[in-house]
């Protein structure tokens, strides 16, 4: 039976694996040509599962991780998860405050420069 979820991966050794670990819950965002994702829910680690499709769909990867150094790597899977699509290049823009991460991304890309980080 395939499960539904969305898959990511990352390092044994690496601190954000035992924070995954220990918290079983992860929020992810992505920025890529003035859209963003974000999505945040439970985890359930899945080990290899999933590692060789992975690397299928992602060739860049096995220069990253060559020969048997992807043994390193484990697989998650994000469910029960929540998450928004920004498309940041639309104008006027209305930051919710209820949505706000705090992050600061909307000052830095605010193309006419009005919005600033508070204290500036």
């Amino acid at each position: 039976m395939r499960k539904k979820g969305v898959y990511f991966l990352t390092a044994k050794g690496k601190a954000f694996y035992a924070q995954l670990i220990e918290q079983g819950y992860v929020a992810i965002s992505a920025t890529k040509d003035k859209k963003a994702v974000s999505l945040r829910g439970r985890i359930q680690n899945i080990h290899s599962e999933k590692l060789d499709e992975i690397f299928e769909k992602n060739p860049y990867m096995q220069k990253i991780y060559p020969g048997d150094t992807r043994a390193a790597l484990e697989v998650f899977r994000v469910y029960e998860a929540e998450g928004e699509y920004f498309n940041i290049t639309r104008i006027p823009a209305v930051i919710d405050q209820h949505q706000c991460l705090h992050c600061g991304r909307c000052a830095e890309t605010c193309p006419r420069g009005t919005v600033r980080k508070r204290g500036q």
